[in-house]
């Protein structure tokens, strides 16, 4: 039994147990390493995933860590998911009915909602993570914003933790709950590899594009950029949402295309380049509230990022030393590739700066620990403020 009176999942085996829930699959770097912190911690994984393209077994194990797929197909971005994500919420009410977990690790609303229904017809213990407001995502219509923000308030009340990466995000529904939140930065571990750079030829500009490839990160941007300043060189890895945009890029000549990359390279893409771009679009609000991967990603690798000055945290990436900040326009990325181009010398002290920021402070390792204990307190006692 587990002290929170739910059965763990090996019953004979008293190993604390987490499901991690979330309609996402293995390809999704955040998810992997939550799971790897927990699998470290002694813990037994089991995660219930969404197979959006129906390229994985419905079930299997792999590295210690049980896969379910709960639903397949439907996609991303389109009309079709509304039909895939009432699935999926039915799918994983029935399933964690008979589950038998000391804990359940959720990500963002549409998971959160069925945990929550879940919570109220048995006991479940769970922590609400979310790294993208649902009611910022969009400019919604009133009816719809106002029915995301009672769906987010009952699912955070429930929650023992509500796990945010940034103070930034504790914003409408979640600025009542401020008392559980816990505050962790998407950092990277250390991949040991901090040795020489890649050298970088003066008469060229090496920028990396990763992650989730969408014109709203300012991909087409970039490319129209590229074209603009001669010896822009490209690198790009992660997965387009729209396959014209991905046709676009795979045609420009100054792209370096390695497709999705498994998150243990990725993260040590930034030695290939002078700069990682990280642009969002302004016009969203979860946009301007970035609080991004890739810019603790950089700096593990030494790398500075491009950011727009309209996302909020460019100020404090600034004044840092560690980036280069313009605005979001293919006129503002020109200039500062050119800034780049002019003197690599800079552009190499920011890499190191940030370095050493990461060693400090914005490590997997120290966020980990933020993340066990949030856990531990869950699961085993009391949840209280943090």
């Amino acid at each position: 039994m587990g002290t929170n009176g739910t059965r763990c999942s090996d019953p004979i085996n008293s190993t604390k147990s987490v499901m991690l829930v979330g309609s996402v699959d293995e390809e999704h770097n955040r998810l992997m390493k939550l799971c790897e912190a927990y699998k470290s911690a002694g813990w037994r994984v089991t995660v219930l995933g969404m197979d959006r393209y129906k390229k994985r077994q419905k079930r299997y194990t792999k590295d210690e860590i049980e896969f379910e797929y709960l639903v397949r197909g439907y996609g991303e971005s389109n009309w079709t998911l509304l039909i895939g994500y009432s699935v999926w919420v039915a799918c994983v009410v029935l399933r964690l009915l008979r589950a038998r977990v000391d804990l359940v690790h959720v990500f963002e609303m549409e998971s959160g909602l069925a945990v929550a229904i879940t919570a109220a017809l048995r006991k479940l213990v769970y922590i609400y993570d979310v790294q993208d407001n649902y009611e910022l995502r969009h400019k919604w219509p009133l009816p719809v914003l106002a029915l995301i923000r009672v769906i987010d308030h009952h699912v955070v009340q429930r929650a023992a933790w509500l796990i945010v990466p940034d103070t930034s995000r504790l914003t409408g529904v979640f600025s009542d709950f401020r008392d559980k939140a816990v505050i962790i930065p998407n950092c990277p571990p250390d991949d040991g590899c901090n040795g020489p750079r890649e050298p970088s030829l003066v008469e060229s500009v090496r920028v990396l594009a990763m992650g989730h490839l969408a014109e709203r990160r300012g991909i087409r941007l970039l490319l129209q950029a590229a074209q603009e300043l001669p010896g822009v060189k490209i690198l790009v890895a992660g997965s387009f949402p729209r396959p014209e945009l991905e046709r676009e890029t795979r045609a420009c000549p100054s792209v370096e295309y390695l497709g999705w990359v498994n998150w243990k390279e990725a993260i040590g893409l930034g030695r290939r380049v002078d700069v990682i771009f990280t642009f969002y679009d302004p016009q969203y609000t979860v946009n301007r509230l970035a609080n991004a991967q890739k810019w603790y990603d950089a700096m593990m690798s030494s790398t500075p990022v491009l950011v727009n000055r309209e996302v909020l945290a460019s100020k404090w990436l600034e004044a840092a030393g560690v980036a280069y900040v313009c605005e979001y326009s293919t006129a503002g990325i020109v200039s500062a590739l050119q800034e780049i181009k002019r003197n690599k010398t800079e552009a190499r002290l920011r890499g190191e700066r940030a370095r050493r920021m990461f060693e400090s402070e914005f490590n997997w390792d120290n966020m980990s620990k933020r993340l066990l204990s949030a856990a531990e307190k869950a699961a085993f006692g009391a949840a209280g403020a943090q």
